[in-house]
């Protein structure tokens, strides 16, 4: 009975942390938003989700990554700006392939030359610490930076 009320509430985070992205970027596309971001020199996490299935929505790793993911944001909205889309949007903002092959995945973005990515749900609070201190440039070394976390090599599409 705990583990469904966490997951509904997680499930309410989720939606909540939604909402608040698609108002916050309502007029511009993610591929918009994102290349702003980084033309601003702003610290971007891109979080790559597919709409729950009301299997996702019972599932405790759900759950738990709703509910590490919507503490993260909180923790860090001032910090870095936050992007959400869709798997199938991945090829509208990259220019090339990308290595993402879940329908779950976080992209964090330093800079515009400089990413690192989780492919899948992150469960790990000290991966999301590993990611804050790459964001926010305390780690300059992507590899040593956590085992979960690979380089991401991307290129944006010209407008």
């Amino acid at each position: 009975m705990m583990g469904l009320r966490r997951s509904a509430a997680c499930s309410v985070l989720v939606l909540a942390l939604t909402a608040w992205l698609a108002t916050a970027f309502a007029e511009v596309g993610p591929r918009q938003t994102l290349a702003a971001n980084l033309a601003a020199g702003k610290p971007t996490v891109l979080i790559v989700s597919r709409t729950p299935t009301r299997a996702d929505l019972r599932s405790e790793a759900y759950a738990d990554w709703a509910s590490y993911l919507n503490d993260f944001a909180e923790e860090h909205r001032r910090d870095f700006q936050f992007v959400k889309i869709k798997p199938a949007e991945l090829k509208a903002i990259f220019a090339e392939h990308t290595p993402i092959k879940e329908p779950f995945a976080t992209v964090f973005f330093r800079n515009a030359q400089t990413a690192v990515y989780y492919d899948g749900m992150i469960h790990d609070r000290s991966t999301y610490g590993a990611a804050a201190s790459f964001l926010s440039g305390s780690e300059t070394v992507p590899p040593g930076l956590s085992p979960a976390l690979k380089s991401f090599r991307f290129r944006l599409p010209r407008s």
